[in-house]
């Protein structure tokens, strides 16, 4: 029983370390790949680098929650994607040194060694927050992924198509094998299926969304959020480049930033803050798209209608939109506190009303009245009472509601 207890602990750090010490490995051998140059080499180390943070978020999920399938599932992406970079750095020196062999067997592993990475994001989703599934509907889904995941690995590791990526001549699959055409239809619709796995996992959130409240709801408020961020990154990503290293940098730190999220909605760490979050994420994208579309529209009606030069009617309608920051900020910040942030909204309208009782009362019982009914609309207690400076106890003391 002790030794199953101490491979149960001893097991996410021996991943862990896998992780970090394959990420070493691949960046000590980059520099030796004749096909990188110092900008792809730093741009692989970076990207690698990041899933080396998933791992180690992922051991804190598991430090926290013992077992959690969330952080074994976290933990299979930043495992996987280093190790197979290593493993494939690994083949190509082997390449170059004349060991064949084991050139073929490194090269057979990099083959399927993969697949466990597109499982991470479906099942993180599935098993969010808790590490159960949203219903017993949703039972069938865990040996689904199973399935998929074990007939994605037998068809890549018995593909027979030369591997041509590693520098020298092509390397045979050493246990590639002629599969009959219905095993070929099968694993074409599964490896179909592996790309639709993600949005079978978000769509469990959906059931789960609808049934929850309390601290659950905060958490799949997170994970709302961050996919809301996932969409807008990834849309950028798709129509602007900044280069190759500038890139790796904006994945790696959007792919540590998703991840440190959802171990903070796990480990419930400041968590209700994401309602102040989402209110401040809200306000300044409407913010800023709203002035951008005033400077563009000023702009263009500055340069057409009126004989302003294209400088003078840019820096016009920039100072417009710079004036018009703060006062619509104010605005827009309330109306998304109303909508995203009940708490905070509530906390200040209770605040505004109290400051108008008091502002211009100096009476003692007026005083306590407007403090007894801000305390009672904001903490709703089962009694409230006053004390004040320089008497012998409470002012008043009294049931509220």
């Amino acid at each position: 029983m002790d030794v199953r207890i101490s491979l149960r602990r001893l097991a996410p750090w021996l991943a862990w370390g896998s992780s970090l010490i394959s990420w070493a490995g691949s960046a000590v051998l980059l520099p030796r790949n004749p096909s990188l140059d110092g900008v792809g080499i730093a741009a692989l180390v970076i990207e690698d680098g990041a899933f080396v943070a998933i791992a180690t978020l992922a051991l804190l999920i598991l430090r926290v929650r013992p077992g959690h399938p969330v952080g074994w599932a976290a933990m299979l992406a930043g495992v996987s994607f280093p190790l197979e970079s290593f493993i494939s750095e690994l083949a190509r020196t082997s390449v170059a040194i004349g060991a064949v062999d084991a050139a073929m067997w490194l090269a057979w592993v990099s083959r399927w060694i993969w697949v466990g990475g597109p499982l991470a994001l479906p099942l993180v989703l599935l098993f969010y927050p808790d590490g159960e599934l949203p219903s017993r509907r949703w039972r069938f889904v865990p040996p689904t992924i199973g399935v998929i995941a074990v007939i994605s690995l037998f068809i890549a590791a018995v593909d027979t198509t030369p591997i041509v990526e590693f520098g020298g001549p092509p390397i045979t699959n050493p246990l590639g094998m002629a599969l009959p055409p219905v095993v070929e239809l099968v694993g074409g619709i599964v490896l179909f299926a592996l790309a639709f796995l993600p949005a079978v996992g978000a769509a469990s959130l959906v059931p789960r969304y609808r049934r929850s409240s309390g601290l659950e709801r905060q958490q799949m408020k997170l994970i709302a959020w961050v996919g809301a961020i996932a969409l807008v990154y990834f849309g950028g990503v798709s129509f602007v480049s900044l280069g190759a290293v500038t890139d790796a940098i904006l994945s790696a730190a959007f792919t540590a930033y998703v991840g440190l999220t959802l171990t903070a909605g796990i480990v419930r760490y400041r968590l209700f803050d994401i309602d102040r979050l989402i209110s401040r994420t809200v306000s300044y994208g409407v913010v800023v798209g709203l002035l951008l579309a005033l400077a563009f529209g000023l702009a263009t009606a500055a340069t057409s209608l009126l004989p302003f030069s294209d400088d003078w009617a840019v820096a016009g309608s920039t100072l417009v939109a710079v004036a018009l920051f703060n006062p619509l900020v104010t605005r827009v910040r309330r109306w998304t506190d109303r909508r995203f942030n009940r708490t905070a909204y509530r906390a200040e309208e209770v605040l505004a009303r109290l400051a108008a009782a008091i502002g211009t009362s100096v009476e003692i019982e007026h005083l306590t009245a407007a403090c007894e009914a801000a305390v009672d609309e904001a903490f709703q207690p089962t009694a409230a009472s006053i004390w004040l400076a320089g008497t012998s106890g409470a002012r008043s003391e009294r049931p509220t509601g």
